[in-house]
């Protein structure tokens, strides 16, 4: 076990380093100049071309890349073009929020995906399952923009129950903190419940036709410790992997959330530095995500181990 994480911890460098290349091309490959963004639009051209040989823009691509890898390889992500302070600085000021947001959407997420898989599956064929499931196709498809503005408009508006767009930092109190994350997180994490409570329900329902399930109910076992031991527990591995890609899409989503209740965060940050061709921000945002994510992937991998001893890692 401790090689395989080892090996999985080493096969992590060459696929940050992929994920680095592509990135980097892309985003220089992008029309847009940040040296004339910076000026304006009545910036002469020399004025432009002299501001991109100060930036290193005037350089090939090639030697650009190579720079920027032997930079992040002593932990340096840039200087950013616009913010004049480190890359990784400028993500760390706006990490806090964004990692809260992703934690409380994922508690979110997984609590209720959760429980209305398994309530779907144990309720199979019945009105009860075919109306989370019908709650669940409306988590898929209803785009999170549009949900989190009416949860702005009936909580934060009418109702005055939550603030609409206001973060309170972690240091001024827990339950203050949450309170300012509620819409947000409710938004991200009722968008990502629907696959997980889909996943829980086609692995819960497998599972409760199993022998062993049978036998545990003929020897009197009650029924809720036949659903949450046994059941439940069989069920998780294909959850956790479920769980595992859903932290991808809640650190996406959570660009468009910010945007939509004016969070200060990262999603937020990438989105502006997009727009004003920021480039080493965007580098360093995208590398930072990356490894989250991969990280993430191991650690779902090792659980794997606990969750079910048959699993066996060479």
């Amino acid at each position: 076990m401790k090689g395989y994480i080892l090996n999985r911890m080493l096969a992590l460098v060459p696929t940050l380093l992929i994920v680095a290349t592509i990135g980097f091309m892309l985003i220089h490959l992008t029309p847009g100049d940040p040296a004339a963004v910076m000026l304006g639009e009545e910036a002469t051209e020399e004025t432009v071309l002299q501001l991109r040989e100060e930036l290193g823009l005037n350089r090939p691509v090639l030697v650009q890349w190579v720079s920027w890898l032997g930079k992040v390889a002593r932990g340096d992500l840039g200087q950013s073009f616009f913010l004049h302070k480190p890359v990784l600085e400028a993500i760390t000021e706006r990490l806090e929020t964004t990692l809260l947001l992703t934690a409380y959407g994922l508690a979110i997420a997984v609590v209720l995906g959760v429980v209305m898989g398994i309530v779907a599956a144990v309720k199979h064929n019945t009105a009860v399952d075919g109306s989370l499931m019908v709650v669940a196709l409306l988590g898929v498809s209803m785009p999170s923009f549009w949900l989190g503005l009416n949860l702005i408009l009936l909580f934060a508006l009418r109702w005055k129950l939550f603030p609409a767009a206001m973060y309170v930092p972690l240091a001024d109190g827990l339950w203050s903190c949450l309170r300012s994350l509620t819409l947000p997180a409710v938004t991200l994490g009722f968008v990502s419940a629907a696959p997980i409570a889909r996943m829980v329900r086609s692995s819960m329902l497998q599972v409760l036709n199993e022998d062993y399930i049978r036998t545990a109910r003929a020897k009197g076992v009650h029924e809720r410790a036949v659903i949450v031991f046994h059941a439940f527990r069989n069920a998780l591995i294909p959850t956790v992997t479920m769980v595992g890609m859903t932290v991808g899409s809640l650190i996406g989503g959570a660009m468009v959330i910010e945007q939509v209740f004016a969070l200060p965060g990262v999603g937020r940050l990438v989105l502006s530095s997009i727009g004003r061709r920021d480039y080493p921000v965007i580098q360093g945002i995208l590398l930072y995500f990356a490894a989250i994510y991969v990280v993430v992937n191991l650690v779902v991998d090792i659980l794997y181990v606990y969750l079910d001893p048959r699993v066996k890692y060479m």
